[in-house]
């Protein structure tokens, strides 16, 4: 294996099970590989990087402006990461992404369906930070709800309004109606994930389930 990246996972390791040990070093470490030559090596960074921003975003603001540049980079697996780690830094800083949201967002029509579906995931982090700063996108994820790729993505799209539901249920209120058409869609994954989204919603709108 790589070393550098085998240090990378061992760092994403520290900041995912204790991040208070993590040193100046592994920061600088991260910074630099995140400007390797090796694609695999970025995209191990952006791994990291996320990681640490979910509970030490002070740590990771520096490189910021570089993680959202990467949401154009021609390899899927950096666009991936990055997008993630966006929405774990989001998650825990919600000032550190709200006035770009658009760039993430613009990965919805990405054509690789693990970006698109890393979009949604980080959407889903953020949003446990500011539901509301999601209402001018409400009528994109619902046509993400019938996203070309029907398993990852639309696997995906559910969870995005259990997430807000919990939150700001009027936002996703008129959703209902399309997450209900997804009872009967053919993944048995997608029908468990709108179930568990109507659910919700309807329990925060203070409503009786209906599923």
């Amino acid at each position: 294996m790589n070393k550098i990246i085998e240090r990378l996972q061992g760092i994403t390791y520290t900041a995912q099970t204790n991040p208070a040990t993590l040193t100046g070093d592994d920061i600088a470490f991260v910074t630099q590989s995140v400007k390797s030559n090796n694609e695999k090596v970025i995209a191990q960074a952006y791994t990291a990087i996320g990681h640490i921003g979910n509970n030490r975003p002070e740590k990771v603001m520096h490189l910021i402006d570089g993680a959202f540049a990467a949401l154009k980079d021609s390899n899927w697996e950096i666009r991936e990461q990055a997008v993630l780690a966006l929405g774990r830094i989001g998650r825990a800083d919600i000032n550190a992404v709200k006035n770009r949201l658009d760039k993430i967002i613009q990965l919805h029509c990405d054509s690789v369906p693990k970006v698109r579906a890393a979009m949604l995931d980080a959407c889903q982090s953020i949003a446990n930070a500011k539901a509301s700063v999601f209402k001018p996108y409400i009528g994109l994820f619902e046509r993400m709800l019938d996203d070309p790729d029907k398993e990852g993505v639309r696997e995906h799209a559910p969870d995005i309004f259990r997430i807000i539901g919990k939150y700001e249920p009027e936002m996703v209120e008129r959703s209902l109606v399309l997450l209900k058409e997804k009872l009967r869609d053919p993944s048995s994954t997608t029908q468990a994930r709108a179930v568990e989204a109507i659910r919700t919603i309807e329990t925060f709108l203070r409503r009786t389930p209906t599923v």
